[in-house]
């Protein structure tokens, strides 16, 4: 009777070592993927063009440009506000929506050209209150706040051309990301 409880744990070692060892040396499995592109405006982040004619949508995207058809650019000495910081709810260059189905926070840089872009901020003001959350130039600052599914931000760009020559570029890149 020894012998065989011996013997049966014996081939059960041998299975067990046989199974173990057993591995492969491909595998493939399929999974679908579902991305689709939207606008800005209804995107994850959305951007939606405010009140001013310095921004509107190209395309589905947005974009800032405060050059005219009839003028060369902004006057030398001058302050240009592109919303009103005191009613940024109706008159502001856009709105920024978190229209992810959870919270995300979302950071904002203003990455400039050269160094004359530190003359153009971006001020980011609370939908439910209108107060100044935060101002964002390229001169190492950003937002960064979180925002809840649906909750958005109303933006005024400041352009300040005092101390500015002629033909000074304060064009950069407005970089915005959530996570």
């Amino acid at each position: 009777m020894q012998s065989k409880t011996v013997l049966i744990a014996v081939l059960m070692s041998v299975v067990a070592m046989g199974v173990g060892g057993v591995a492969f040396t491909d595998a493939e499995v399929d999974r679908d993927v579902n991305v689709e592109t939207a606008g800005d405006s209804a995107a994850v982040i959305g951007l939606t063009p405010g009140a001013t004619d310095a921004a509107s949508l190209d395309d589905g995207a947005l974009v800032i440009d405060t050059s005219t058809a009839s003028a060369d650019g902004l006057n030398v000495d001058g302050t240009f506000n592109y919303g009103d910081q005191d009613n940024p709810d109706t008159e502001n260059t856009f709105t920024l929506t978190n229209n992810d189905d959870s919270a995300n926070t979302i950071t904002v840089e203003y990455l400039a050209d050269n160094a004359a872009g530190d003359n153009v901020e971006f001020y980011f003001y609370d939908e439910t209150d209108q107060s100044e959350i935060a101002a964002v130039n390229a001169g190492d600052t950003e937002f960064s706040n979180e925002l809840n599914s649906g909750e958005s931000v109303d933006v005024v760009m400041v352009v300040n051309t005092d101390a500015l020559a002629e033909d000074d570029d304060l064009s950069g890149t407005l970089q915005i990301s959530a996570n």
